[in-house]
């Protein structure tokens, strides 16, 4: 028996460090072929108190963060400023979405950036407390983005982000004022540029080009993140760690977002060109509870406080049992013991977890019995079978890396549409633009379901199952319908 478990555990640690290897290669390939090429344009400055050298500082600063995209090209400033002189164009401080879109066609560009500083504040507060004075220093940084496809001219991202920093100064009275220097001021300044800087990079990246900042491993008192001094990060810079959860639905049926777990607060100490180590902040979780491949996002001094008061984080967390493509890989594992007549085996995630081997609980590769019960077959990019995310639903398509993101983005903004004929209008476009987009023919029967166009309704649900046959929403949703129109159709007999 002990033979036959080391053989199992052989097996899975061969095919993870394969998926691994799959993965690398994966990755190499879009480098060489599938980059997404960014052309920004200089940060404007529309916040009082904000210099244009320092606004264009800022572009400096965010451009530096998004240039460590493995998929990500950034057209150099200089280059998009040339091409505007030469062709005569308007290059002055406000760039228009049109100028924009003809300088990023001329230069090759996927998308152009629009940004702009719409506040920059520093506030000092002095209080008195018995003998002690305290005094309160805070920064906030507004920052506005567009994203705009070059093919389309749309745009097809919009947010914004504010970056906060705080700190509080405690002296005894001495019967004189406490002096503070502008650079103290200033360096406040510079965490709350960053910490706006970084959260809208971030998001962007995950938009736009499929890339997540994640915990890299776990398991002790230092935590490794994928983010190093070329993204952003820096000594002292917080991070909330986070699992995502289940889909919320608004009442038409539309995903408008994801439940989310806080798990910790961590504190980066030690800041690499690529990778940093950070530690749990004190009253910000159990290092314990995280785990490798959970979700990282850049916050201020002031959120992680809120969230230490609140006590948002759990005390324990159940770790979810090894599974490729949503299947417990015990089970399969006793599926091929079953074929070979061995034993089987029950803790093979808890070996493997020891063995400080894991694997993401969403990855998308899958594992199956040899047919000889002899092994594990290669991973392969299966299809999304019960997802309406368009983030984990596209990538199966098999598309060029750059049409799956823009295709993503365009789902993103459709299900953000706010009038149901434009958001229908767009999934049958977007049904129609590429034959295998099922989500998109699942989506338009949705709301034409909701617009009270069954047949409509039926007909895109056909399609989708047509698509990928055993794409479960698509499933219920017909059957659901179709189990309406039965008790209907036997009501109205029953009244004649």
């Amino acid at each position: 028996m002990k033979k036959i478990k080391k053989y199992l555990l052989l097996a899975i640690c061969l095919f993870l460090c394969f998926a691994a290897f799959h993965g690398a290669m994966s990755v190499q390939e879009v480098e060489a072929d599938e980059i997404i090429r960014i052309g920004i344009m200089k940060f404007l400055n529309r916040a009082s108190g904000l210099s244009n050298q320092q606004a264009e500082a800022i572009t400096d600063i965010f451009t530096r963060m998004l240039s460590n995209s493995r998929v990500i090209a950034i057209i150099e400033r200089d280059r998009l400023d040339s091409i505007g002189r030469e062709h005569k164009l308007n290059m002055s401080g406000l760039v228009d979405t049109g100028t924009a879109v003809e300088i990023g066609r001329i230069a090759g560009c996927q998308y152009m950036l629009l940004g702009s500083v719409t506040q920059f504040t520093k506030n000092v507060t002095n209080q008195k407390f018995a003998f002690i004075n305290e005094t309160k220093y805070d920064a906030s940084v507004t920052v506005d983005m567009r994203v705009v496809d070059v093919t389309t001219s749309e745009v097809v991202l919009s947010m914004a982000e504010t970056g906060t920093a705080t700190r509080t100064d405690s002296q005894l009275d001495l019967g004189k004022d406490i002096q503070h220097s502008e650079s103290n001021i200033a360096g406040l300044e510079g965490e709350a540029v960053s910490n706006a800087i970084s959260k809208l990079g971030q998001r962007i990246r995950e938009i736009v080009a499929g890339e997540y900042s994640q915990v890299l491993s776990s398991g002790g008192k230092d935590i490794t993140l994928n983010v190093g001094a070329s993204s952003g990060a820096r000594m002292g810079g917080l991070y909330k760690v986070y699992a995502e959860g289940a889909e919320v639905y608004d009442m038409s049926g539309r995903v408008i977002g994801r439940r989310t777990e806080n798990i910790a607060v961590v504190k980066i100490v030690d800041v690499q060109n690529e990778f940093s180590i950070a530690n749990v902040v004190k009253d910000g979780g159990n290092s314990a509870n995280i785990y490798r491949g959970d979700k990282i996002t850049p916050i201020s001094s002031g959120e992680a406080k809120d969230l230490a008061k609140k006590k948002a984080f759990p005390k324990t967390r159940t770790r979810s049992r090894l599974t490729l493509d949503g299947e417990d890989v015990n089970e399969r594992l006793n599926a091929i013991a079953d074929a070979q007549g061995s034993v089987k085996n029950e803790n093979i995630s808890d070996a493997i977890t020891a063995s400080n081997v894991t694997a993401s609980a969403s990855s998308n590769v899958s594992v199956a019995a040899a047919p000889t019960g002899k092994g594990i077959a290669a991973p392969s990019r299966a299809r999304e079978d019960k997802s309406t995310d368009p983030v984990k639903v596209i990538p199966g398509y098999g598309l060029p890396s750059g049409d799956a993101n823009t295709r993503r983005i365009a789902h993103i903004n459709a299900r953000k549409l706010g009038n149901k004929q434009a958001a229908y209008d767009k999934y049958v476009e977007l049904a129609n633009s590429y034959s295998g987009d099922y989500l998109a023919a699942f989506r338009a029967g949705e709301i034409a379901q909701a617009l009270g166009r069954k047949d409509d309704a039926k007909t895109w649900f056909d399609k989708a199952l047509s698509i990928n046959p055993n794409y479960e929403p698509a499933q219920k949703a017909k059957e659901k319908l179709e189990s309406a129109q039965s008790s209907r159709s036997k009501s109205r007999r029953k009244k004649k």
